[in-house]
């Protein structure tokens, strides 16, 4: 806006500063120019404002001050606009302000000399300009005039005559107006208090909602945390129990499981100080909560003495506040309801009703996998105990016939043919019983059961007994085993019979996909 000097100026009054009513009157004749200038009234105001801080500082701080107001003409950008701005220039005699730098970067407060109102006067002009030393300071006040203005000097010379027709009286004219603008600012501001409180308020509204939502949230998470974290059923009751009545405040609590083809919900776990009082009891009087339909259903009673509705735990609880929500199982039936009493009015909220209500589907979902785990660990009990009973069963009858080949074998005119039939017998019985004892040792392993017995064993010799138990898968495949056992230490720490079904695999599925000749 003054990015050019002004090429032309022409004074509209100049007036000294020598004192009290001559501020006043400075404001008078700022505000009178400003009106003829056809500024609108906001900024009359803005600028009679600006003029009478500076100019009040100049008179108490210097000891001589003036104010001029002129118009000044000038042309700016690239297409030579003209453009024509208000001016008021106060020149006092004073020492200079010394702190200037710091003053205009908001970081000192003057208590002398004219930096008093600068700041505020950089506020309500487009531009101020200072400059000040000892023998003095001079500030520059500048505003554009409003768009479409285009003053001839006619008009100026109208406006210089106006102004110097001005009379004395008008002061109080002045005063009153200063008076009056006093009032409607503090009338702004107090509105304007009232306004940033109300705001302040709902700030301070919406932030409390954001606490309890940010607590609904982790409380929600640390719940289905349990429910992640529980399979087993009575244990993952016991758990989201433990957690709702702590959230819900309640003075008792519990799970009620609802009986198969009926309406009764019997108790199965409770918490809270008063639990003990809801062991081996009944839900009753909760129609709301068997209604039919898939949805969650929700029963909350502030007062139960005031709605003179029967305690749905029984006469023998005199409790007042009540909850119930009902959980379904993954088909939508009502598998139980969750249960929350106290001996107050009015303890549970929204709030609470909104939080325990996700706890209610994720308790749904953890009813079903608590039900599919049981499910899961029937089926793995029956089919291990199917399994050993298998194994028994295919046991039992290779001990006899294992006495009857010893007893045969000692026999010691028995033809080397029959003999060699015998111990092929033998081979395959072993080879079978192994294959029992690999039955058995699966269902051992899913139980956690399989243990190892430790003892110096030559695995040498270990190697020669897995390799005639293989010899007839060698001869069937047609393949080539060859050993060469020359380790100078071969006496490991180990369960031999473990090593031995080792080294059978492993011959085994060597022999099985060598190729024959191989």
């Amino acid at each position: 806006m003054n990015s050019e000097a002004p090429k032309r100026s022409t004074r509209l009054l100049l007036m000294s500063l020598r004192q009290e009513q001559d501020v006043v009157l400075c404001r008078n004749r700022a505000r009178t120019i400003a009106a003829a200038l056809r500024f609108d009234r906001q900024q009359q105001v803005r600028i009679a404002t600006a003029v009478s801080e500076i100019a009040r500082n100049a008179f108490r701080y210097a000891s001589e001050a003036t104010a001029e107001f002129s118009l000044t003409q000038s042309r700016t950008g690239a297409n030579r606009r003209i453009t024509q701005s208000f001016v008021a220039i106060v020149r006092d005699r004073g020492p200079g302000i010394g702190d200037l730098a710091s003053i205009l970067a908001g970081t000192y407060q003057s208590t002398s000399g004219m930096g008093m109102g600068v700041l505020a006067a950089k506020r309500l002009m487009d531009s101020v300009h200072i400059d000040t030393g000892t023998s003095g300071t001079t500030v520059q006040l500048l505003q554009e005039l409003p768009k479409g203005m285009d003053l001839n000097p006619l008009d100026l010379q109208s406006i210089a005559g106006e102004i110097n027709r001005s009379s004395q009286a008008e002061l109080l004219d002045e005063l009153a107006a200063q008076n009056q603008e006093l009032i409607t600012t503090l009338d702004q501001l107090n509105s304007q208090r009232i306004q940033l409180e109300k705001i302040n308020e709902e700030l301070s509204e919406t932030n409390r909602g954001v606490v309890a939502l940010y607590d609904e949230l982790e409380t929600v998470q640390r719940v289905g945390r349990v429910v992640a974290s529980k399979l087993d059923l009575t244990a993952l009751l016991q758990a989201i129990t433990d957690a709702t009545v702590e959230v819900s405040g309640a003075e008792c609590g519990g799970f009620f499981r609802k009986e198969p083809q009926s309406a009764s919900f019997i108790c199965q776990t409770v918490a809270g100080p008063l639990g003990i009082a809801l062991q081996n009891c009944s839900l009753i009087n909760i129609d709301e909560l068997i209604a039919s339909g898939t949805e969650q259903l929700i029963l909350r009673v502030d007062d139960l003495a005031a709605h003179k509705r029967p305690s749905p735990l029984g006469p023998h609880l005199p409790i007042r506040s009540f909850l119930a929500l009902s959980v379904r199982n993954s088909i939508g039936e009502i598998a139980g309801a969750l249960a929350f009493a106290h001996r107050s009015p009015a303890v549970f909220t929204e709030r609470t009703e909104r939080i325990l209500a996700v706890v209610a589907v994720q308790l749904s979902i953890g009813l079903e996998n608590a039900q599919l785990y049981r499910s899961v660990r029937a089926a793995s009990a029956a089919k291990d105990q199917f399994i050993a009973m298998l194994s028994h069963e295919l046991r039992t009858p290779l001990t006899p016939i294992f006495a009857i080949l010893a007893a045969i074998e000692k026999y010691p005119d028995l033809p080397e043919t029959v003999r060699s039939d015998l111990f092929a017998i033998s081979r395959n019985l072993q080879l079978e019983a192994r294959l029992i004892d690999d039955l058995l040792d699966l269902t051992r392993i899913s139980q956690g059961k399989i243990s190892l017995q430790r003892k110096i064993t030559d695995v040498h010799s270990l190697i020669g007994s897995v390799r005639q138990l293989c010899q007839a898968a060698i001869d069937e495949q047609q393949v080539r085993f060859e050993m060469q056992l020359e380790a100078a230490r071969y006496h490991v720490l180990g369960d031999a019979a473990r090593l031995q079904q080792v080294l059978w695999n492993l011959f085994s599925n060597a022999i099985k996909f060598t190729p024959a000749g191989g």
